[in-house]
């Protein structure tokens, strides 16, 4: 099961997502989940620069074109932060931020995503 969480440097829920995305990566410790995030910023080295000043330990791609993000959502207009479970069963997609949750109850959401599709 891949977790695929596409952000950018300048959206300010993905700003409120990804720490929380950080932490429950840190946490899984079942080694058929892999937390993965998707920068899209169009200057790659926004996103690295991002990264760097926010010291996230998960691994960070770069898709300045989108082109994972079309792959898997089916379109080019990204609304983001935005999450994809990619698993044996297909892709289970989900945008935005929840901000009614608090940080424990983020964290134990995306681990009830991904550990919904392990088999």
């Amino acid at each position: 099961v891949t977790v695929l969480a596409s952000w950018a440097s300048w959206c300010g829920p993905c700003q409120a997502e990804m720490p929380l995305l950080d932490r429950y990566a840190a946490s899984e410790h079942d080694s058929r989940i892999a937390v993965i995030a998707v920068n899209i910023d169009e200057n790659r080295q926004e996103g690295v620069d991002a990264v760097a000043a926010r010291h996230y330990a998960l691994p960070v791609v770069y898709d300045p074109d989108e082109h994972a993000y079309e792959a898997i959502f089916h379109t080019l207009d990204a609304e983001i932060p935005a999450i994809a479970v990619v698993s044996r069963d297909g892709v289970e997609t989900e945008r935005g931020f929840d901000d009614d949750l608090t940080e424990a109850q983020h964290v134990a959401h995306f681990r009830e995503l991904a550990h919904a599709h392990l088999q």
